[in-house]
């Protein structure tokens, strides 16, 4: 399955196919249809499915709108092992995740933030 499909999905989100229906009563002879009910003549002005590699702000955009964003940064920071343990948060490691984050958002367009996404979705 598409990874963008799968976070898409694993969101609560719908990915927008459209399939061409036969209907003779339309002009044309039919339409495109999409299964959230979306109907169109022309492929051009089809919903697009969001690309959450190539703009992975779009990750935290809908993890944020679910409630959870804070609770993700910190399962990454936890998951790329730079957190040490102890029981107080130092600036450094305030800095490390603010890097890390950056890198994710600012930098990376390979997917990685997208794929953190789904595997803390899926656990």
């Amino acid at each position: 399955m598409d990874k963008n499909r799968e976070l898409q999905e694993l969101l609560g989100l719908h990915w927008h196919e459209y399939m061409w229906k036969d209907d003779d009563t339309i002009p044309g002879g039919g339409l495109f249809e999409c299964g959230c009910g979306h109907k169109t003549h022309f492929q051009w002005s089809f919903k697009i499915n969001p690309d959450y590699a190539s703009d992975p702000r779009l990750v935290l955009r809908e993890i944020e709108k679910k409630g959870n964003l804070g609770r993700f940064i910190l399962w990454i920071w936890c998951d790329s092992g730079m957190v040490v343990y102890n029981e107080k948060w130092t600036e450094l490691g305030i800095l490390g995740i603010l890097v890390l984050v950056i890198k994710l958002i600012a930098i990376d367009t390979t997917g990685k933030l997208r794929d953190l996404a789904i595997r803390w979705l899926k656990e």
